[in-house]
């Protein structure tokens, strides 16, 4: 008596083939392997997320979306990662929806994630000075402070030079320890 064999085969939801005619469809179109490749990983995993809830194009709905982003704010990764995978499931859903495969938008009741402050990302003067300068303004005249005794002054950061004289009786204030000043 021959031993019966089991075999585990899933087949893949109307999503999942979709997504991968998408790849094919970027590939044709000569995308670079490495965005190739982050589309697939970024958008590979929101299709893996959604299979479990809706397994065809008309079925996903805006509390799909939601779950999502809220999903990967939970892992704790940054507002950048968490606006990319916004972005580019969406990419792919108007894709899908030129294609005409599909008339449903659900991102189109879902807000987009808030562009990431500027304030998010290093500051390139507080790594070069140990503290952040301000700038005053007098009598609608920029003054700078003084270059700092380290050597590393306002030429090497690109800002203008000091050209007028301060009034007499004022002097430039003190550098500011803290946050940069930069209206953030």
């Amino acid at each position: 008596m021959k031993a019966t064999r089991l075999s585990l085969w899933k087949q893949n939801s109307e999503i999942r083939e979709v997504f991968t005619l998408w790849l094919e469809a970027l590939e044709a179109r000569g995308i670079a392997p490495r965005t190739l490749e982050n589309y697939r990983e970024g958008v590979g995993q929101f299709v893996a997320f959604l299979e479990p809830h809706a397994t065809t194009l008309d079925a996903v709905q805006p509390a799909h979306i939601r779950k999502w982003r809220i999903h990967k704010q939970r892992k704790g990764v940054s507002p950048y990662t968490v606006r990319n995978a916004y972005r580019l499931p969406r990419l792919f859903w108007r894709w899908c929806l030129r294609e005409e495969l599909t008339t449903n938008d659900p991102f189109q009741k879902v807000e987009k994630p808030k562009q990431p402050s500027s304030c998010d990302a290093p500051d390139a003067v507080a790594q070069i000075l140990p503290y952040p300068y301000e700038c005053q303004t007098t009598q609608g005249q920029e003054v700078y402070p003084p270059a700092p005794a380290d050597g590393l002054g306002i030429p090497q950061l690109s800002l203008p030079p000091r050209r007028r004289r301060l009034p007499q009786g004022l002097a430039p204030s003190a550098p500011r320890v803290g946050t940069p000043s930069h209206g953030c």
